[in-house]
């Protein structure tokens, strides 16, 4: 299968943006430590990272989906992290971060 191509305009507007490392960082950690992978507990994952780093929602839900999908437009984010499956969307996360800042 062949790589994910990441949009140069999307990484530029919602991947190496400050912080956005960080974010990334703990929404991955919350993602390996979830027993169940459906979109409620993501949605819930997501969430707490934010909101534990006195953030806003779409600080964090437009960098994953660029991570996960290589675009800013799409199906819903948490429907597209089962579909990838954990171990894919941990993977497309974690090659994310060299974009970020």
């Amino acid at each position: 299968m062949k790589d994910l191509v990441l949009d140069p305009a999307a990484v530029t507007k919602r991947l190496a943006k400050p912080g956005t490392a960080n974010l990334l960082k703990r929404f991955i950690e919350h993602i390996e430590a979830i027993e169940l992978f459906h979109p409620e507990t993501l949605e819930s994952a997501l969430k707490s990272v934010v909101e534990h780093a006195g953030k806003k929602v779409g600080d964090l839900i437009h960098p994953v989906r660029v991570a996960v999908t290589g675009t800013t437009v799409g199906p819903g984010l948490y429907d597209c992290l089962v579909i990838l499956g954990r171990e894919k969307s941990l993977d497309r996360l974690r090659a994310a971060l060299e974009f970020c800042q």
